[in-house]
């Protein structure tokens, strides 16, 4: 009985291991399938001055593709203080991947630190959280610090990382190497030494510039070995390695060739036994590609070798897994797979300058276009300091758990050593970003929805007539909706409504005036609960190490108004040279013409006919002839007025238009145009229309033009250090095209200038050059 039982549950673990085998790409793929958002946020800088602007642009990326993602609309950016909490949070819209806002440094913001996530709804569904956070300085609440004198030996890291997750007795291991100062920074160690248990030196190491080395290392059973080094200032410091295990296997990976990847999977002699005939796998993959490997042991070899040509693997980063006989991932390491196709490239060439500006000149020099933002500050600045990049966000922030610093070292200019620098990093990174556990066991679920602008759901008290119609009006939203509500219900999909913004209500009734109507809303979703992760240093130290107090920073402003809605919309005032490439001849009313009680279909009867018909109503022309049609085309703020909407205008007094453009298209069969501009609402004295106003304040940040505060003086280190020249955020260059550039200089002689992108096949860009 006993041995019939042994022998089920021995078919029991084969079976199990048969299927996970079977469905090990099946999990994967299930586990990836759905599309994720990747946010970036290329920032003006990150140092400000109360009352400064933060102006932002922002770039999601879609993981599966690579590109930059068509769908995502809705982009929270959450402002958060140095102990963590939620200060502020603002919605901004994403079109085609990209979107541009600005954040008020405002006099709320009374903390030294912040922090900004970048994130949307959707990306909640995942266990990895891949948000975007930056740490932003204001600098005008910096305190003056005294200089502490700290004890250098008690603030430094120092770290052992042994390849693929553990040491293996009696047998050859690679261990990582990294130190590190108080600051973060990496130290050059040119000879450290390993000793054994007995104090015996037996090996040397070094590490680079940041801090990084490896070593291999012939480690014997129950041995702990201590890694001794030296700073520049005489102090020694120490790290030891952890217990060996007797029995399992190790991994060596060797990524220098430019053409292979080499990886070495080594055992000792005390586990052949107990490993031969089992079959391990070797799983390469980077949530978009894998592929898998099966390799089986024998009881005499102790090294398992796999050469894989680099042009199999997927580009950028990888993660190679192995497998034991059951399917438990047992070492990990990640490498990064050099493509040029990764990263697209620009020219940039100075054409003229000038006291008080600055002519360059943008070359796309792919057969990509490109979409670029870029900040322009003073050469001295020492405002800029993200600890993101569009390579870091992009590249790698998606796969590892850490942050990698001085990631323009790695990926300007690749070289070997370059290269040799970059895989000694992610071999400190350890295990990737993707639990193994969630992957086999907690696959996504979408519990939050995929967000696509604001839905607006009303309801009316009671239901309208059969011949009645709701009229739904919003300048500042590009709304005008003319709906038949169902019950008294009605529903507005997917709109951009921006927040302190106006929508009106009416009631039509063919023939008589509009009435008044405030009907209940409900809008979706337009907040989203944030937090910052667990894990986040939330550090308080200054991005930037200077040990003075800025003075004097309320007055460091020039006494000029800044309009606080310098608000992007369609252009209304055109002035007739731009009309004459559309229409001739044109004719403009003066405000002496309009300056009248009378509605706008009062004022066109007396020069058109204006006829009622089952469609709505229609404007004919008066000089209708074999070429001309006599149709008459009214455009209200550039938009075409559809028939059924032109009764509207029964109901807008002319005191309310700007101005009113008269003319006809071009070609042999013109067509007639008006075009009316009604004034803003800043612009607008004495409405008096028949439509209830009601002001959403919640939606989506209002976009703005870029402006910057005047500094009395561009000569003194406030501005050269803190101030802003110039940020363009939009920038879009057709494939192999040269667009050109004026810049104001603010009496700086040289500018910095900070350029990130994307193109549309997904290459990445990141320059910073000097213009002179």
């Amino acid at each position: 009985m006993r041995s019939l039982l042994l022998t089920f549950l021995l078919f029991i673990l084969c079976s199990s291991i048969h299927s996970q085998n079977k469905n090990l790409e099946a999990t994967y793929r299930k586990y990836f399938q759905n599309t994720r958002e990747i946010p970036y946020l290329h920032l003006n800088k990150t140092s400000f001055i109360m009352g400064e602007e933060i102006w932002l642009k922002s770039y999601i990326l879609e993981q599966n593709s690579q590109k930059l993602h068509t769908t995502t609309s809705n982009l929270y950016v959450s402002i958060f203080d140095q102990e963590g909490n939620l200060k502020d949070q603002k919605l901004f819209q994403v079109t085609n991947g990209m979107g541009i806002g600005n954040i008020k440094i405002d006099s709320t913001f009374t903390e030294e630190i912040y922090f900004l996530k970048a994130s949307t709804n959707w990306m909640k569904n995942f266990h990895e959280d891949i948000s975007y956070i930056q740490k932003i300085e204001i600098v005008s609440n910096r305190k003056k610090r005294s200089i502490k004198n700290f004890s250098q030996d008690k603030f430094y890291e120092f770290k052992l990382f042994p390849e693929g997750g553990h040491l293996l007795a009696e047998t050859i291991n690679n261990l990582g190497i990294l130190i590190k100062d108080k600051s973060n920074n990496g130290i050059a160690i040119n000879k450290g030494v390993v000793k054994n248990k007995k104090g015996d030196i037996i090996k040397e190491f070094k590490t680079n510039r940041f801090g990084l080395g490896d070593i291999n290392l012939l480690v014997n059973e129950n041995e702990i070995y201590s890694f001794e080094a030296t700073l520049e200032n005489g102090i020694v410091i120490s790290q030891e390695t952890s217990i060996p295990n007797k029995q399992g296997i190790t991994m060596r990976v060797v990524n220098s060739n430019p053409d292979n990847l080499f990886i070495k999977v080594r055992t000792n002699k005390k586990s052949t036994i107990s490993l031969s005939s089992k079959t391990y796998t070797i799983f390469i993959h980077n949530t978009r590609e894998y592929q898998k490997h099966e390799f089986t042991f024998n009881k005499k070899d102790t090294v398992y070798s796999l050469i894989i040509n680099k042009n199999r693997l997927a580009k950028g980063v990888n993660t190679i897994t192995v497998f034991n006989e059951s399917f438990k991932p047992v070492l990990e390491r990640i490498i990064y797979n050099h493509k040029e196709e990764l990263y697209s490239d620009i020219s940039i060439h100075k054409i003229s300058s000038s006291i008080d500006s600055l002519v360059f000149q943008i070359k796309n020099i792919s057969d990509q276009k490109l979409y670029l933002s870029s900040s322009f500050l003073p050469s001295q600045t020492k405002a800029y300091n993200s600890t993101n990049s569009i390579y870091n966000s992009f590249l790698f922030a998606p796969y590892i758990k850490g942050n990698i610093q001085n990631i323009d070292y790695y990926l300007k200019n690749i070289n070997h050593k370059k290269l040799r620098d970059l895989d000694l990093l992610l071999l400190t990174q350890g295990w990737s970003k993707y639990s193994w556990n969630n992957i086999f066991n907690h696959p996504p679920n979408t519990n939050y929805q995929f967000e696509n602008g604001i839905t607006i759901k009303g309801k009316l008290n009671k239901p309208l007539k059969k011949d009645e119609q709701l009229l739904i009006f919003s300048d500042e939203n590009d709304i005008i909706e003319m709906i038949t509500p169902v019950e008294g219900n009605f529903k507005l999909s997917n709109t951009f409504i921006k927040e302190n913004s106006l929508i009106k209500f009416g009631i039509s009734k063919k023939g008589t005036n509009i009435k008044k109507v405030s009907p209940s809303l409900q809008f979706s979703k337009r907040t989203s609960f944030e937090k910052l992760p667990q894990n986040f240093n939330h550090s308080t130290k200054p991005i930037n190490e200077l040990n003075y107090e800025i003075k004097n920073l309320k007055s460091t402003f020039r006494e000029t108004e800044i309009l606080d809605e310098v608000v992007v919309k369609k252009k209304r005032d055109i002035d007739e040279a731009s009309f004459k490439k559309i229409t001739i001849p044109v004719r403009k009313m003066t405000d002496l013409d309009l300056n009248s009680d009378k509605n706008v279909f009062e004022f066109l009867r007396k020069k058109y006919v204006v006829v009622n018909t089952s469609q709505g109503y229609s404007i004919r022309s008066t000089r209708a002839t074999e070429t001309r049609s006599g149709v008459v085309n009214l455009f209200l703020n550039n938009r075409l007025v559809e028939p059924q909407f032109l009764w509207m205008f029964n109901d807008i007094s002319l005191k309310s238009i700007k101005a009113i453009y008269f003319g006809e298209t071009l070609g042999l069969n013109p067509v007639e145009q008006i075009h009316i501009f009604t004034l803003t609402s800043d612009e607008h004295r004495g409405r008096n229309n028949k439509l209830k106003e009601s002001k959403i304040k919640k939606g989506f940040s209002k976009t703005k033009e870029y402006y910057s505060p005047e500094f009395y003086t561009y000569s003194g280190d406030t501005f050269r250090h803190f101030g802003s020249v110039f940020w363009i955020p939009d920038i879009s260059i057709a494939p192999n095209s040269i667009e050109t550039f004026k810049i104001p200089t603010k009496l700086q002689n040289d500018i910095k200038m900070h350029l990130e992108g994307v193109s549309e096949s997904g290459g990445l860009i990141s320059k910073k050059i000097v213009l002179n």
